[in-house]
């Protein structure tokens, strides 16, 4: 199931996106997803188990759908992944972008690795 904006589900989506912070690149907090979802820039998607947060990017030259975190069990997040990919077909988006740990590109399926990020921590000197 999709939200978009306040969710009662909230709370329980919650666990599992702190979970999956502690994975994500330390740009966003619980609280800047929660204010993202309010104010429509992004998609919660629900099942019983697990949580999606999405947003559809937007250049000049393509239209993508992004996977900001998602947390919970695997098998349903796999499950759910397709729905949202049929979603962002409806949108127009030409492609899917998922931006975490390299076992997400085995465990969904037909996805490739494109890039890698490299970080460098400027307030320890």
């Amino acid at each position: 199931m999709i939200y978009r904006g306040e969710s009662k589900d909230w709370g329980k989506a919650k666990g599992y996106l702190v979970d999956a912070l502690e994975y994500s690149d330390g740009m966003l907090d619980i609280d800047d997803i929660r204010d993202m979802l309010a104010t429509n820039q992004a998609d919660l998607w629900m099942g019983k188990d697990s949580a999606i947060v999405t947003q559809v990017i937007e250049s000049r030259l393509a239209k993508a759908l992004l996977y900001h975190l998602a947390g919970g069990d695997l098998k349903e997040l796999a499950e759910m992944t397709k729905h949202i990919e049929n979603l962002a077909k409806d949108k127009g988006c030409s492609k899917v972008l998922i931006n975490g740990r390299a076992g997400w590109g085995k465990a969904l399926g037909g996805y490739k690795e494109r890039s890698r990020v490299f970080e460098k921590d400027l307030t320890n000197g």
